[in-house]
């Protein structure tokens, strides 16, 4: 599920200071790498930022009426997801230069989902009734959509995507999927990912995506996209994956 990033949200936060630790003032060109664990938060605002008029997201939060719980709701789910995909592989969590865009990735045998990444937390935070949405509703329709489209086939599935408004249209989100697209060409997988922003189909088109299906979910529309897998006659590899990074502690 991606997005196309729109009003960022105002509220400042002191976990963003980790910025500083992942900016690269010497960069002349668009560096990609893993989110540090000392970035995941600001990695986790980025998101939320990015994802704030998201369709899919903004029917998670609908019950809860405040606006600055709604973001914090959105934040706590990408912070989460950033953690749990770095731990099981460096590479499954990626940032430009700064966290100004982020991308979160698996594969289908590590694949993450509502319900891993969140648990307790979210129920905590929020109410039943948001809990549920992700955990059951939501998450059954993302799995019955994949499954339906991709089968048993070996693939890799972006979970997330975004860049902050501000930085759009300077190549940070090409660069990030980019990214994955020179993992799966070097394993010959095809890549998966649903869209639910239709202004945001046209850029995967240009990276190689097809249109597969398009569904509907609680008047939401989604498009699901497949980069079909690298025919290059060179015999394929084996997909190359950094560890993941050690938890020291459980305070994510």
């Amino acid at each position: 599920m991606t997005v196309r990033p729109t009003l960022p949200h105002s509220n400042t936060s002191n976990s963003r200071i980790s910025r500083k630790i992942t900016l690269n003032a010497d960069a002349k060109h668009i560096n990609v790498r893993p989110v540090i664990k000392g970035a995941i938060n600001e990695a986790g605002h980025t998101l939320a930022d990015a994802y704030a008029n998201n369709p899919l997201l903004s029917w998670i939060v609908n019950p809860l009426k405040e606006e600055s719980k709604q973001h914090d709701i959105r934040y706590l789910l990408f912070k989460a997801a950033v953690n749990s995909a770095s731990l099981q592989s460096r590479d499954f969590a990626i940032q430009v230069d700064g966290c100004k865009g982020v991308c979160v990735w698996s594969t289908n045998q590590q694949q993450l989902s509502f319900a891993k990444i969140l648990g307790w937390k979210i129920t905590k935070m929020a109410n039943l009734s948001v809990a549920m949405r992700i955990n059951m509703t939501l998450q059954q329709f993302l799995d019955k959509s994949k499954k339906r489209i991709m089968k048993t086939e070996p693939h890799i599935y972006i979970n997330y995507m975004g860049v902050l408004p501000q930085e759009r249209n300077k190549g940070l989100g090409t660069a990030l999927i980019q990214y994955v697209i020179s993992k799966a060409e070097e394993a010959h997988l095809p890549i998966y990912i649903i869209v639910s922003d239709k202004t945001s189909v046209p850029f995967f088109e240009k990276l190689g995506f097809q249109v597969k299906e398009v569904a509907h979910f609680n008047d939401i529309t989604s498009t699901m996209l497949v980069r079909p897998a690298s025919t290059a006659s060179a015999p394929p590899c084996q997909l190359k994956l950094k560890p993941g990074r050690r938890d020291s502690d459980d305070s994510l």
